[in-house]
């Protein structure tokens, strides 16, 4: 699932949901793979190892760690009604909690990191001096 698509479901999101940190993960680059008869449903992290999702949604510290993991700079506060965070240079993002808002903040950094990354690969395939 790509980052702009959680983002717009984690906006919607009025509380923690075990679906929304599936997406995230899988924008990480988890896979799930579906129960058969003789096995149970289970996540792959994306080295290929079995791994149980964070609860990024509910979790303000899994909800950090993901913003570590996004970008070297960033903050989070929260009223009691709703919350507040930023990752990077990207501007403050607002959700109904404090960890979601962490989670979308983060989701921007990493997208705009994966912007940069394809613009620079673009640049040096176009560049006839590299090579």
């Amino acid at each position: 699932m790509k980052f702009k698509d959680v983002i717009a479901k984690l906006k919607a999101a009025s509380k923690p949901s075990r679906t929304l940190d599936g997406f995230i993960a899988q924008s990480l680059g988890y896979k799930k793979i579906t129960a058969t008869k003789t096995q149970a449903a289970c996540w792959v992290s994306p080295q290929g190892k079995p791994a149980k999702i964070p609860r990024y949604t509910a979790s303000f510290d899994a909800a950090r760690l993901l913003a570590i993991a996004s970008g070297p700079v960033g903050g989070a506060s929260w009223d009691g009604t709703t919350g507040a965070a930023r990752v990077g240079a990207n501007e403050s993002c607002v959700a109904d909690t404090a960890p979601i808002a962490l989670c979308i903040a983060s989701l921007y950094a990493l997208n705009d990191a994966k912007d940069d990354r394809a613009r620079e690969a673009d640049e040096a395939a176009s560049d006839p001096d590299e090579g």
